[in-house]
């Protein structure tokens, strides 16, 4: 486990902002995303994490921070240029190991979404509070923004990974653990998940305090978030009603329809195995009124459902119980 030390008065506090620009559109987002950063209440340095799908794409994003900066860059904003397509918390880890000696607690943001003016304020504020009182009854680990006011300990609740403020000897542990027999898995985009649920799973041993006060601003269009996605789309493959005149004609629609939403049954299959559900109860779940066809069902498709539910369960086993 890894050890959290007591600390001042927080001013050792970064935000890491992991960004891939596939379009010229998302440039004007992360630069709203960087500007709400950067005019902090509390200042705190912001760390941007970028690739891009092309080099043009770069060049309209170097002339947007030159037309808005001019020769005033703002001494709180490093950049560090990635030279291919960059997964999100490749992003977060790279940036971690240039600056991990430097700071004790990191932040994190999507670049396209934005911090209210006191966020960095608030979590520096209840950091240096919960110190001076020596009021933690667990070693301290960290922070997070309360969502529909239910806690980090909640069964099957889930939390995105920008609503925790964590001390950097938790991130070295994450990305340790991770890297011994699962490095694959900072490639997926089922990442932040993964690292939100080893969060939850240290709740029996560390503090992370919750804060009431919700100073994050979301942006939800379009399912943006990869658990938005998911859960919309494991609705649709749920609900979806199927007519038939046979048992025969229902396997083979079934078949096919399973087939055409592999990804997302394998991104359902993941999300249920990290609550820790057997892969019988799993496939209850996906295939619902459908389970008692399960043995008539193409093997193929149960294969690959039961690989990726033994992959995530042997991940869980590494970092989630050691």
């Amino acid at each position: 486990m890894p050890s959290i030390p007591n600390q001042d008065f927080p001013n050792n506090m970064a935000v890491i902002v992991p960004s891939h620009i596939s379009n010229a559109s998302r440039i004007k987002l992360l630069m709203t995303c960087l500007d709400s950063l950067l005019n902090q209440v509390e200042p705190t340095p912001v760390y941007l994490s970028i690739s891009f799908d092309a080099y043009y794409l770069q060049t309209i994003f170097e002339k947007s921070l030159k037309r808005i900066y001019r020769n005033n860059f703002p001494e709180l904003l490093s950049i560090y240029y990635r030279p291919s397509k960059t997964p999100q918390f490749i992003h977060i880890e790279k940036t971690y190991e240039l600056i991990h000696e430097k700071y004790d607690w990191f932040l994190f943001c999507d670049d396209d979404d934005t911090y209210k003016t006191q966020r960095t304020l608030v979590f520096k504020f209840i950091i240096f509070k919960c110190i001076t009182q020596n009021s933690l009854q667990k070693p301290w680990a960290g922070l997070y923004e309360l969502c529909d006011n239910i806690p980090l300990t909640a069964k099957n609740q889930t939390y995105e990974y920008w609503s925790f403020c964590v001390h950097k000897n938790i991130l070295a542990d994450f990305f340790s653990k991770i890297r011994r027999n699962h490095g694959d898995v900072l490639n997926h985009t089922f990442c932040d998940l993964v690292f939100t649920n080893y969060l939850k799973q240290l709740t029996d041993k560390f503090t992370f305090y919750p804060i009431e006060q919700n100073n994050y601003n979301y942006i939800t269009y379009n399912n943006s978030s990869i658990t938005n996605s998911i859960r919309s789309k494991n609705e649709k493959i749920k609900n979806s009603t199927i007519e038939f005149a046979s048992v025969s004609e229902l396997i083979t629609t079934l078949n096919e329809e399973y087939k055409k939403n592999m990804d997302d049954l394998l991104n359902n299959v993941m999300i249920y195995t990290l609550h820790k559900l057997d892969f019988d109860n799993v496939l209850k779940i996906i295939l619902r009124n459908h389970y008692n066809y399960k043995e008539n069902i193409d093997p193929e498709i149960i294969n690959a459902l039961e690989k990726q539910h033994d992959k995530i369960k042997s991940l869980c086993d590494d970092i989630y119980n050691k």
